[in-house]
């Protein structure tokens, strides 16, 4: 990729809110030519859409193609990168090493990796994990953190290992007004979770999250270790014109430390397992952990574990959501927690319009 059509990729892990108007509605399933127009109407190469409860799927659909000049129609066995999305992976990670008294949300990041303490002044000091999984460590932002760590080795085989992003990190004076979105914060998560557990980010998630939900998931591009899957597409900022993005590209997220921040890839109908036991564990209906952790993972009024929160849309309230892209795919996920309903959509690209196109594909379910 050039550096000008790298510039699309300033929103990575993008964290993203709605804002409708406060009237009625009822869910309605969405037509296989509603989504088709959306899709054509905002030259996206595929879209999926899915609407759920926490003990029912009622409808996924797919529009378009895998990739970009090709006929390989999206389908069930499709996989879409969740960017940011995966935050909510940690977080529940998190959450069940907790309940099982392997760490506290009070444990301080340096007590569990004391090698990072000489980087940090003693502003850092006092991180804890539950700073770090709500955004409130006071680290720099994730706009810092793509031009100063991932922009200027776009093109290059440079690697950013963990000490080499936490240096650049703590070398920054630390913000000290409350919420500030940061990846690295949740790099720093991991790292305590690792330590506590003995295991890899991954394998942690595999054995605390896939493997009792039975599901699956990956690391990386959908498309890197079988080019039959899904592509992602970027945005040429100049022309506007959309480009696949090739698995040999140097372009991954694991080059630069930022794994658990977002480089996770899953089949839409087992993403919706995963919302649907945060759905059904925040209500108490359900969930593989106790009903006190969804709380603490979706607490109100403000960000949670990986999970945002939305006060209203369409006048239904308490609302978690989040959004995650790293430039070449597109994921949001939305659950209403009040009336145990969901909406997931996916794009294999980066839409300039994002929350058009959401405001879009939810006014045609949440019917007013």
């Amino acid at each position: 990729m050039k550096n000008k059509e790298l510039m699309i990729l300033v929103c990575i892990f993008l964290f993203a809110s709605l804002n409708c108007n406060n009237t009625t509605f009822h869910p309605q399933q969405l037509s296989g030519e509603q989504l088709e127009k959306i899709r054509i109407d905002n030259g996206l190469p595929g879209l999926a859409v899915a609407l759920f409860s926490s003990d029912s799927v009622y409808q996924v659909i797919y529009s378009g193609n895998k990739k970009l000049g090709t006929t390989d129609l999206l389908n069930a066995s499709s996989r879409f990168h969740l960017g940011s999305n995966t935050k909510a992976f940690i977080g529940f990670a998190a959450a069940s090493l907790v309940e099982d008294g392997l760490i506290t949300y009070d444990t301080k990041f340096f007590d569990v990796c004391p090698e990072y303490k000489e980087l940090a002044d003693g502003s850092y000091h006092g991180i804890t994990l539950e700073k770090l999984l709500h955004h409130e460590a006071g680290l720099t932002s994730k706009d810092e953190e793509f031009f100063e760590i991932m922009l200027p080795h776009m093109e290059d085989d440079t690697i950013i290992d963990r000490y080499r992003l936490f240096q650049w990190a703590f070398s920054k004076d630390r913000f000290k007004d409350g919420y500030q979105y940061s990846n690295t914060g949740y790099v720093m998560a991991a790292c305590m979770l690792e330590k506590k557990s003995g295991k890899g980010w991954f394998s942690i998630l595999q054995e605390r999250i896939l493997e009792p939900l039975q599901i699956t998931a990956s690391v990386g591009w959908p498309n890197q270790e079988d080019s039959s899957q899904t592509w992602g597409h970027y945005t040429d900022p100049e022309s506007g014109s959309l480009h696949t993005h090739p698995p040999e590209d140097p372009y991954k997220l694991r080059r630069y430390g930022f794994g658990p921040a977002g480089d996770l890839n899953m089949k839409v109908d087992e993403y919706l397992i995963f919302l649907q036991d945060n759905l059904a564990g925040y209500r108490k209906t359900g969930g593989i952990l106790p009903a006190e952790a969804y709380q603490q993972m979706h607490p109100k009024g403000k960000y949670g574990l990986g999970w945002g929160y939305v006060e209203s849309i369409n006048g239904k309230k308490n609302i978690s959501m989040h959004s995650g892209s790293a430039g070449t795919f597109y994921c949001q996920a939305i659950l209403f927690r009040n009336d145990d309903l969901g909406i997931a959509f996916f794009t294999n690209c980066y839409p300039q319009n994002t929350q058009e196109i959401a405001h879009q594909i939810v006014d045609q379910i949440l019917i007013r």
